[in-house]
């Protein structure tokens, strides 16, 4: 029988007895159909992972007694964050729940001149708190206890703030095996259509290095997911 697993950001430990949100409830009352008396996880990125039981159910509230520590899965020794151009229909929906399920710590999303669709006002709110369930949904399928912040920054691709900085470009010419060694690393991955020239020598000058993965184009929601699992089985947990 599969382990039911909830993020809960709230304080946990062992004997607390947790109220869990309206819209937690639901899902596990209603669709996943759990009662009082069954057995799930529930985690935190501060307090770690505990055995939990449900103490009280039904489909508008719900209540969680913690019984036990467990131990949390390891987070990866590389600290990556994605740093995502906005594109089309799901695609970053997609990116997202890959790369949460491959160990990034975060995720900025930006529009890049190729990208369709704004984000402002009541829009930018609505879809950043339906990419945050994203990670959050994906935390809690894959193990792990750290839920990917999720955010979007205007004004273009920002300035790098990790020691090593990388921009997927299929016409690059350094790969990821010829790059220096660092456990903080940002990766930016563009939309559909690339990004423009002007763009890669704003980015150049900020201080992004362009590398390939590969002699094929990828997907804007392939690009992401591809180049993480390649630095997790060259630097990180895959190795």
């Amino acid at each position: 029988m599969r382990t039911i697993r909830v993020h809960l950001p709230l304080p946990l430990q062992v004997g607390a007895t947790v109220a869990v949100p309206d819209d937690t409830a639901h899902h596990l009352c209603k669709v996943l159909r759990l009662g009082a008396g069954d057995v799930l996880h529930v985690f935190n990125a501060e307090d770690g992972e505990y055995q939990a039981r449900l103490i009280d159910a039904s489909t508008r509230s719900a209540t969680v007694a913690c019984e036990s520590a467990l131990a949390p899965m390891p987070e990866s020794p590389l600290n990556i964050t994605l740093v995502q151009a906005l594109a089309t229909g799901d695609r970053v929906d997609n990116a997202i729940q890959k790369v949460t399920e491959l160990g990034v710590r975060a995720v900025t999303l930006f529009s890049a001149e190729r990208s369709q669709g704004k984000l402002s006002g009541a829009r930018q709110d609505k879809k950043l708190a339906h990419w945050q369930r994203i990670a959050v949904s994906a935390t809690e399928q894959c193990g792990r206890c750290v839920v990917p912040a999720v955010e979007f920054v205007r004004g273009g691709l920002p300035a790098p703030r990790a020691p090593l900085a990388l921009l997927l470009d299929p016409l690059a010419e350094g790969s990821l095996a010829s790059l220096p060694k660092h456990q903080t690393i940002e990766l930016a991955i563009g939309p559909e259509g690339g990004f423009s020239d002007q763009e890669l020598q704003r980015a150049a000058a900020m201080g992004w290095t362009s590398v390939r993965c590969g002699p094929r184009v990828l997907r804007t929601e392939t690009a992401g997911p591809a180049v993480i699992a390649a630095l997790q089985s060259l630097r990180g947990d895959w190795t």
